[in-house]
C-alpha cells in the first residue's frame, strides 16, 4: 500500500504549511545531521573540554575511569600470563617425572621377577621379569619415534 504524500508547490516560499483536500498540512523541516566519531578509548581534548563546560569535572572522571580500567585489564594480563607459565612449569615437571618413575617400575619388575625365578618360581619370575623387559622396551622405541615426530 502506497501512500501518496503532496508535492511542494514551486511558486509556494518554504515554511508556508500546504493545504491538501486529502491530507493534513505539510511543512518543510529543515536540520542539519551532524556525525562525529573518534577512534581510540578517550574523546579528543576538545571533546573533553565540552564535557568539562557541561558538567565540571566530568572530563577527570573519565579519565580516571580510563586510567583503572587500564589498570584492570594490565592485571588481568598479567594473571593469564603467570598461570600460563605455571601451567608450563607443572607440565614440564609432569612430563619429566613420567620417564624416571617408569623406569623404576621397571626395574622393579626386572628385580622382582628375578628373584621369584631365584626362590623357585621360574614361570612367574619369567612373566614378571618379561614384564618389566618388555616395558622399557617399549618406553625405549616409543620415546625414540616421538622425538623424531618433533
Amino acid at each position: 500500500m502506497a501512500i501518496d504524500l503532496p508535492r511542494p508547490d514551486p511558486g509556494r516560499p518554504t515554511g508556508v504549511p500546504q493545504r491538501d483536500a486529502a491530507g493534513p498540512d505539510v511543512e518543510p523541516i529543515g536540520g542539519h545531521l551532524f556525525h562525529a566519531s573518534w577512534s581510540g578509548p578517550l574523546p579528543p581534548p576538545s571533546q573533553l573540554r565540552e564535557y568539562e563546560e557541561a558538567h565540571p569535572g566530568l572530563a577527570e572522571r573519565i579519565v580516571v575511569a580510563f586510567e583503572r580500567q587500564v589498570q584492570q585489564r594490565f592485571k588481568v594480563e598479567t594473571d593469564i600470563l603467570d598461570s600460563d607459565r605455571t601451567r608450563m612449569d607443572l607440565d614440564y615437571a609432569e612430563r619429566r617425572r613420567g620417564p624416571y618413575l617408569a623406569f623404576v617400575l621397571c626395574l622393579a619388575a626386572i628385580v622382582g621377577g628375578t628373584w621369584a625365578g631365584v626362590v623357585g618360581h621360574q614361570v612367574a619370575g619369567s612373566v614378571i621379569g618379561g614384564t618389566g623387559l618388555a616395558g622399557l622396551a617399549a618406553a625405549f622405541i616409543y620415546g625414540r619415534s616421538s622425538s623424531e615426530k618433533h
